[in-house]
């Protein structure tokens, strides 16, 4: 009996199918931000993003990301950054987005043909001049060939950068990089995802356009407040993970209302109403048009972005995360008394129509109230927790109502509806049933 070692390395066109596969264009181009922005969170004192810009040029022949955000160090660049995986003994910074170590080898086999990266860091300067066919042509060579131009320098953190240029585009790529709705689009992911990092002074160009932000805020008064409660974790540990749950009120919106989902400060999730974010889920009750006021957030944060609930693409959330698994039961318990008084207040509105002089709009007046005057705050701004303080209204019970149905020949309806000046056969049984009552019975009427 004999032994033989069989070769089952995959083809490297296999390997770069299985990789590029599940993302999309937009999200392959956020993963190179992911990166940039890790190095200007690392380099930045005080978390003050002012001094970083980083660039990004796209047309139909090729794509460039340009930034001065550190540089990457040689042994980075070594043992990590063209490597595919990230190492488990890479330093650990929190903050940190770029977290599974295939973003920006993923952009590149995704985009084009030709790739050229240069970077200064503040020890050393290399480059990388990657053909990609030559490379795939080769299926034994699994390295990349860095050119070093130095390595025992000392720059400054002004002079340090990296420069990253795609060419030779595929087709569908080059496509998409010369339609306008591409880049309106891309623009607008860009400024959700990375609003945060936006807020603290990054700047992001466009093809020129300088990217702004929105972060989300609430509304509060003394009535209605926005509700915070921070769950931790493995605490005390490499591994602790923080989920922060802001919950609360704002215009009434059914596109926008909804979870929003952050790791790390990258938003994941937005506006969802499906069963990723409870809703119908174990007994739980369906999204409905009554809680288009309610938005909810919750930011997971953790040195360890192994234990953050996000998927690899970083455009959804790990639903089976045991973590996210643990969130998401206390997301559902948190928001319970907002659905309970939203689903309230939408029995109030139909009551309301049905018996306007009887049923006194305490919700309706609340909510819009809070809409109209209340403060509009930035969520992040609340320090600590908040218990949720909110209306408890009794509903009166409606009134039972019937109808009364009878039938008359037309000439005559006709002759009374002109005669009660009336536009509807509906409302002469109302005028005469009232005129009885009023008259005949002396009934006062509520």
């Amino acid at each position: 009996m004999s032994i033989e070692h069989i070769d089952i390395q995959p083809t490297k066109e296999l390997f770069i199918y299985m990789l590029t596969r599940d993302v999309k264009l937009e999200k392959a181009i956020i993963d190179l931000i992911d990166n940039s922005i890790d190095a200007a969170i690392n380099n930045s004192i005080a978390n003050d993003l002012k001094p970083f810009t980083i660039n990004i040029e796209i047309d139909k022949n090729k794509f460039s990301i340009n930034d001065n955000c550190g540089g990457i160090d040689l042994d980075i660049a070594k043992e990590y950054a063209f490597k595919f995986g990230r190492p488990k003994d890479i330093d650990k910074k929190i903050g940190n987005i770029g977290q599974f170590g295939i973003g920006m080898k993923r952009t590149i086999f995704k985009l084009g043909k030709n790739c050229l990266i240069e970077s200064k860091s503040k020890k050393s300067l290399f480059s990388l001049n990657l053909n990609i066919e030559q490379w795939k042509s080769n299926p034994k060579d699994w390295t990349f060939d860095l050119n070093i131009t130095s390595e025992n320098d000392d720059n400054s953190l002004k002079d340090r950068y990296t420069n990253l240029e795609i060419n030779d585009l595929y087709g569908s790529v080059s496509e998409s990089f010369n339609e306008e709705n591409f880049i309106n689009e891309l623009k607008i992911e860009i400024e959700e995802a990375h609003a945060y990092s936006l807020a603290r002074g990054l700047n992001i160009f466009i093809n020129g356009r300088e990217l702004d932000f929105h972060v989300p805020e609430l509304k509060s008064d003394d009535k209605i407040n926005i509700y915070k409660h921070t769950y931790v974790y493995y605490k005390n540990t490499e591994d602790e993970v923080t989920a922060t749950i802001y919950a609360g009120l704002t215009d009434r919106d059914l596109t926008t209302s909804g979870w929003y989902i952050y790791c790390n400060n990258r938003l994941l999730v937005s506006a969802n109403q499906n069963m990723t974010t409870g809703w119908g889920s174990n007994g739980e009750r369906n999204f409905h048009h009554d809680y288009a006021f309610f938005r909810g957030y919750v930011f997971f944060e953790s040195k360890n972005g192994d234990k953050l609930p996000w998927t690899t693409t970083k455009d959804g959330i790990n639903f089976n995360s045991d973590i996210y698994q643990a969130v998401l039961v206390k997301m559902q318990n948190d928001i319970k008394p907002i659905l309970d008084f939203l689903k309230d207040l939408g029995k109030e509105t139909t009551q309301y129509n049905k018996d306007p002089d009887n049923v006194e709009r305490k919700i309706y007046e609340a909510v819009h109230n809070l809409l109209d005057d209340g403060i509009e705050t930035n969520i992040r701004d609340i320090t600590s927790n908040q218990p949720l303080m909110i209306p408890i209204v009794n509903l009166k019970s409606p009134r039972k109502m019937g109808t009364i149905t009878f039938s008359r020949p037309l000439e005559e309806l006709r002759e009374v509806k002109k005669f009660l000046g009336v536009d509807s056969y509906k409302k002469i049984g109302e005028a005469s049933y009232e005129y009885y009552t009023e008259n005949e019975m002396e009934y006062e009427w509520e």
